[in-house]
């Protein structure tokens, strides 16, 4: 321990506080300290000498140390106090803890007193970076609510000039397509481009209101069956114009379950668009539902595209999953749609999992009670 160690000593003994500061300079510790027996001289201390510890008897006519334990509660001032006592009763060791002192000693033991400073001084020292630690996550906690309302604020505010040159695209295609094929090609190519940032943007707001709870689900009983055929027929399209198949697999017995169905719908979509975004060629992708045990459902999409590493099953279903990814020199691109695949599970109390090998393909199963 350095020497700037100060120790405020609250004993109306000479004698007594001598034989304290013999017992720790015995040991080893080095400090400075001061004596005071009156309430008016430890107040004045306490500002002039800011001790790191105080030494206090129990029991003094003028001021006692429990006395001083209270004064520093009421004042909120956090210096550690320990008491010295002659009694050896349990109630006055638990009246000293309840009070609030961080330890107590007899004063015929005070061959303890160099330990009991030292475990007080770590324990404190403790404490300090433990309350850093936490003023540091409070912050970084404040700076990401402030990020998050920026980006919602940025995300929100884009919609509408997106949703404006939509409209100006659309009214040159209808003058396009009976002068210019290729004009009309490259107006498509910026519709499309437009769709996609227009479904990024009501992504990233969804997925902050599921975080911020929100987004309600309304549960009605649906046909599993009919939302996958339909979802099917949507993706079809797309996924023969990259080469590849898109079938469904369903049981013959009708598949029922209790879901929000537009957000059930909105989750397969983009397993489906994840799926066609990671399977080349010439592959298969296969959407299917199943009943579970006690009345759940469970949806499952399997594909024979790239496959995922096992370091990366947890971190894709992350927000932030995909920095991290990028950090460790990979990229398995996903966005937020497997982000809001998940959060969307868990809205309706289930779970999405992910079964993968490398070369092989994956496969994502959600399931919900």
């Amino acid at each position: 321990m350095g020497n700037d160690l100060r120790i405020l000593i609250l004993e109306d003994i000479e004698a007594d506080a001598e034989l304290a500061e013999r017992e720790l300079t015995n040991a080893g510790i080095g400090f400075v300290s001061k004596r005071v027996w009156t309430e008016e001289d430890f107040l004045n201390q306490l500002k002039s000498f800011a001790p790191d510890l105080i030494l206090a008897d129990y029991s003094m006519p003028q001021f006692s140390g429990l006395a001083a334990i209270r004064f520093l509660k009421e004042q909120n001032l956090d210096v550690p106090l320990l008491l010295v006592t002659g009694s050896q009763t349990e109630e006055v060791a638990v009246e000293c803890m309840r009070e609030g002192a961080a330890d107590y000693l007899l004063k015929q033991s005070l061959k303890r007193l160099p330990s009991a400073v030292r475990t007080i001084l770590r324990e404190r020292e403790r404490e300090k970076e433990r309350r850093k630690a936490e003023a540091r996550l409070l912050a970084l906690q404040e700076l990401e609510r402030m990020r998050e309302t920026l980006v919602g604020m940025i995300v929100h505010d884009l919609r509408n000039p997106l949703t404006a040159a939509m409209g100006y695209i659309q009214l040159s295609e209808a003058k396009a397509k009976v002068c210019d094929p290729l004009l009309m090609k490259y107006l498509q190519n910026a519709d499309h481009a437009c769709h996609l940032l227009l479904e990024l943007i009501s992504q990233i707001l969804d997925v902050m209101r599921m975080e911020d709870g929100k987004m309600p689900i309304k549960r009605e009983r649906h046909d599993v069956g009919e939302i996958i055929r339909a979802k099917v027929d949507e993706y079809r399209g797309s996924a023969e114009s990259r080469g590849l198949t898109l079938a469904f697999d369903l049981p013959d017995d009708a598949v029922e379950g209790s879901l929000d169905e537009m957000l059930m719908r909105r989750t397969l979509g983009n397993l489906i668009v994840n799926a066609i975004k990671h399977t080349p060629r010439g592959g298969t992708i296969t959407l299917g539902a199943r009943s579970a045990a006690a009345g759940g459902i469970s949806f499952w999409i399997k594909d024979t595209g790239e496959g995922i590493p096992p370091e990366y099953f947890s971190r894709i279903f992350e927000k932030y999953g995909q920095v991290a990814i990028k950090k460790m020199g990979q990229s398995y691109d996903t966005g937020l749609g497997l982000v809001f695949c998940r959060m969307a599970a868990e809205l309706h109390g289930g779970t999405i999992s992910v079964a993968s090998e490398v070369g092989r393909g994956s496969a994502f199963t959600i399931e919900l009670p």
